[in-house]
């Protein structure tokens, strides 16, 4: 089995040779990139060859996201959210999708998509969510108090990205190939959703049936990315027809139980805590490793990883660690 059948039989709930490892975030780790490459990716002939040569079986073709929040780039190389810039009505009346970048991504995916064809790779690509979009847009606590203050303002932003999101998916699908699509969609905290369950049924469910739609007449394959608690939004995902979540973060789920209550159901990515990763010796990172395959890999259906953004200042050594031991571990025979 190669690596993009390894990859894509587990995202659907089957079972592979073996358990796959695959990154949704990559931060641009140089060491790491160099380790494999001989030097930082700079081109998409570059990413291709590190996916390949890593083993993830698909290619980052690109992420497509309409919003106005805004991330500032600490100086150890992580990200950080710094607020957002939809406020008001005007603000609403003001929006522009930004086709431009559209046109210039999309030559990016066509050059991607043929590379990791011709390498036998996938290609997967990114779309922001409309509940996502609009709360890290608004900055979370303007975007709480809309909800009690002006609600039709912030289904009004959310409408916008969805909008959006069918341009975009609808331009792409008819013009490349994609092989599975995530979409991003921080919504929990470590004690749950953001928002009540109703309150986010509401406000997400229907927008995002509707986009799901489209890849549903496609037959493309979607997942879902989260940070946080995710007992409440698996069975929202579960009714949209989503093939995996990633995240399961591990400091607010049990990747056991998660995967007991809803394995049959639903494909899981990730887990790897980047903390443990960053401080963890080498013994401890494949006992870690271990004790994730051991609680996800049952009956198939699960990815390995991390469960966010693998940071420039993750220790070379130490990812190497994990990822071996994913392969030696991981295995189904």
């Amino acid at each position: 089995m190669n690596q993009k059948e390894r990859l894509l039989t587990a995202l659907k709930r089957n079972i592979p040779d073996r358990v796959p490892n695959f990154e949704v975030w990559w931060g641009g780790n140089e060491g790491i990139e160099g380790y494999f490459l001989g030097r930082p990716v700079k081109n998409e002939v570059d990413s291709v060859k590190f996916a390949k040569k890593i083993g993830w079986g698909s290619v980052n073709g690109g992420y497509f996201g309409f919003s106005g929040g805004v991330s500032l780039e600490a100086s150890n190389g992580s990200s950080h959210y710094a607020g957002g810039s939809w406020r008001t009505w005007k603000d609403y009346e003001n929006l522009k999708f930004p086709l431009d970048s559209l046109e210039e991504n999309l030559i990016h995916l066509k050059k991607i998509s043929k590379i990791a064809n011709n390498e036998g790779l996938a290609t997967h690509i990114y779309i922001l969510s409309s509940f996502h979009a609009t709360c890290t847009s608004m900055g979370f606590e303007h975007f709480a108090l809309a909800c009690y203050d002006d609600l039709k303002l912030v289904e009004a932003f959310m409408d916008k990205v969805e909008e959006y999101n069918w341009l975009v998916l609808k331009r792409i699908l008819d013009e490349v190939k994609i092989d599975f699509i995530v979409l991003d969609n921080d919504c929990a905290y470590k004690n749950g959703l953001m928002v009540s369950p109703e309150l986010f049924e509401k406000l997400w469910f229907k927008r995002t049936e509707k986009t799901m739609e489209i890849l549903k007449d496609r037959g493309v394959t979607y997942i879902m990315h989260t940070d946080g608690k995710v007992d409440e939004v698996i069975p929202f995902l579960i009714k949209l027809g989503f093939s995996a979540l990633h995240g399961i973060e591990k400091a607010c789920n049990n990747l056991g139980k998660i995967k007991e209550k809803f394995g049959k159901e639903i494909s899981l990515l990730g887990n790897m805590d980047v903390v443990d990763l960053t401080k963890k010796n080498k013994k401890e990172i494949i006992e870690e490793t271990k004790n994730m395959l051991n609680q996800g890999m049952v009956n198939g259906g699960y990815i390995a990883g991390c469960n966010t953004l693998v940071a420039k200042y993750i220790p070379v050594e130490n990812y190497l660690t994990m990822i071996r031991a994913i392969e030696e571990y991981g295995d189904y025979k």
